[in-house]
C-alpha cells in the first residue's frame, strides 16, 4: 500500500516537472523529419534536371537527325551529277543551308517547325546543313570536319556525297555525319529492235532493213547471227496491210513481227525520272535540239530533230551506248552515221498514221543505222528506208535506259561527330 502511494506521488510530481523534456524529444523529431524530407526533394529535383537535360540531349539530335533526312530527301530528286559551273541546269547547292536559305535545295524551314514544335523547340534554335563530295584522301570514304571538299558534286562519279547536318537547341549543338548513295534505276522498257503504232519503210526490195538480232559484226551487212537475245518489233496496230505492217518480206529478219501489242510505253513517272535526270547532266533541252543526239542521256521536250553526217557522228558507241528521248515531236536520222543506243519518242502530239513528210514520229533513211532500239509510244509510227540495215537489236544498249533512284545511306557510314571549333 504504501508503495503504491509513492508511485502516484512521483508521477504527479514528474507531472509538474517543467524540464522541457517532451519539447526537446519533439524538436528533434521534427528536425530529422525535414532533413530527410529536403533531401528527398533535392533528389528528386536533380533527378528531374537530368531528365530535363536527356531529353533537351535528345531533342538537339531528333532535330539533327531530321533536318539530316529533309536533305538526303532533296538529293533523291536532285542528284548533283553534273558541275554546275559548266551545265546552267544542273543542281548547284548552296556551301551551307540555313532556316533562312530560299533555295529549293535546302531543307524547307517552315515544314521542319511544323515537325518539330514541342517547348524543347520554342527557342534558341538553329541548324545546318552541308553537302560535300567524297573526292579528299586517300580513300573515297575519309571525311575530315576541319577541312571538307568544297566540290558539291559528284565530281569523282562514284554516286556518293557526303551530307552534314547540325542543329543546335539553347547552347547544346549536336552533329550528324552520313555517307548518301544514289541508286541507279533501270526503267522497264520491253528489249525490242521496234516499238510502235505501226512499222513502214520506203524500200520495195527485200533486203534486210530491222534486224532482230544483233549483227555478227557491226557493219550492219547481216542478220545471220546465231544469237538467242532476240527483240521482235512489237507493234500496236493489227492485220498486215500497209497502214499496219507496211514493209516488203524479208525486210525483218528473222520476221516475227507481234501485232496488237498492248504496252503504253514509259509511264508518266518513269518518264519524269529521265527528265530529272538529263536536268542535272546539263542534256535536258526544254525547246528545240541539241547540236548532236550524242550522249548518255539526252531529253528533247518539244523538238523536231532532224541529225545527218554533218553532226558528229558516230554518235555514242557500241561500248557505251545512249539514250535519246523527245517528248513531244519528231526525230529523224540521214546519212551513213550510226547511233548506239536507244531512240525513245513519247508521241505526245498524237501522231498516227505513217507518212514521213508529215506523222513519222521517227524516221530514218539512206545508210543511217541505230544499234540498239527505237519505241515510239502511242500510235506514232516509226519509218524507214535504206541500203542496209537501218535499225540494229542489241540488248546491251538497253543498259543506258536508267534514271536516278532513291538516295540512301552507305551502310555503316552514318554518325555523330563532334562539332568544329565555333559551331
Amino acid at each position: 500500500m504504501m508503495l503504491v502511494r509513492a508511485v502516484r506521488r512521483l508521477i504527479r510530481a514528474l507531472a509538474r516537472d517543467e524540464g522541457g523534456w517532451a519539447l526537446a524529444t519533439t524538436i528533434t523529431l521534427t528536425t530529422l523529419m525535414v532533413s530527410g524530407g529536403l533531401a528527398t526533394a533535392a533528389w528528386v529535383d536533380g533527378q528531374t534536371q537530368v531528365s530535363t537535360r536527356e531529353r533537351g540531349s535528345e531533342s538537339d539530335f531528333n532535330l539533327a537527325e531530321g533536318v539530316f533526312n529533309a536533305q538526303v530527301y532533296i538529293l533523291s530528286h536532285a542528284w548533283p551529277e553534273s558541275d554546275p559551273t559548266t551545265h546552267p541546269l544542273a543542281p548547284n547547292y548552296p556551301a551551307q543551308c540555313t532556316p533562312s536559305s530560299s533555295s529549293p535545295l535546302c531543307p524547307d524551314a517552315t515544314s521542319l517547325g511544323l515537325d518539330y514544335n514541342s517547348p524543347d523547340y520554342g527557342r534558341g534554335i538553329t541548324w545546318t546543313t552541308e553537302v560535300h563530295d567524297n573526292d579528299k584522301g586517300q580513300s573515297p570514304d575519309y571525311y575530315d570536319d576541319n577541312n571538307p571538299s568544297q566540290v558539291r558534286w559528284d565530281s569523282n562519279q562514284d554516286n556518293k556525297i557526303w551530307v552534314r547536318a547540325q542543329a543546335t537547341i539553347q547552347g547544346r549543338t549536336r552533329v550528324i555525319l552520313g555517307l548518301v548513295q544514289v541508286v541507279q534505276q533501270s526503267e522497264d522498257l520491253p528489249q525490242s529492235a521496234i516499238v510502235a503504232g505501226s512499222l513502214s519503210t520506203t524500200n520495195n526490195g527485200n533486203k534486210q532493213i530491222v534486224c532482230t538480232r544483233l549483227p555478227d559484226d557491226t557493219s550492219g551487212k547481216n542478220c545471220n547471227s546465231s544469237s538467242q537475245l532476240a527483240g521482235p518489233p512489237l507493234l500496236r496496230c493489227t492485220g498486215n496491210g500497209s497502214s499496219c505492217q507496211g514493209y516488203q518480206p524479208g525486210q525483218v529478219a528473222p520476221d516475227k513481227v507481234v501485232t496488237g501489242y498492248t504496252g503504253t510505253g514509259l509511264s508518266a513517272d518513269a518518264l519524269d525520272r529521265l527528265r530529272q535526270k538529263a536536268i542535272v547532266e546539263g542534256t535536258y533541252y526544254a525547246t528545240g535540239c541539241p547540236s548532236t543526239p550524242t550522249g548518255d542521256l539526252v531529253f528533247v521536250e518539244n523538238g523536231t530533230c532532224s541529225y545527218n553526217d554533218s553532226n558528229k557522228g558516230p554518235w555514242n558507241t557500241a561500248s557505251r551506248p545512249g539514250m535519246f528521248v523527245i517528248n513531244q515531236g519528231t526525230l529523224s536520222l540521214s546519212g551513213n552515221q550510226t547511233y548506239f543506243g536507244v531512240i525513245y519518242a513519247q508521241d505526245a502530239q498524237g501522231a498516227s498514221g505513217c507518212t514521213p513528210s508529215t506523222n513519222a514520229v521517227v524516221y530514218l533513211t539512206g545508210t543511217v543505222g541505230v544499234q540498239g532500239g527505237v519505241q515510239v509510244a502511242g500510235a506514232g509510227c516509226v519509218y524507214l528506208g535504206s541500203s542496209k540495215v537501218n535499225v540494229m537489236f542489241d540488248p546491251y544498249a538497253f543498259n543506258a535506259v536508267r534514271s536516278f533512284g532513291a538516295a540512301t545511306i552507305v551502310q555503316n557510314k552514318w554518325r555523330e561527330i563532334v562539332p568544329r571549333p565555333g559551331g
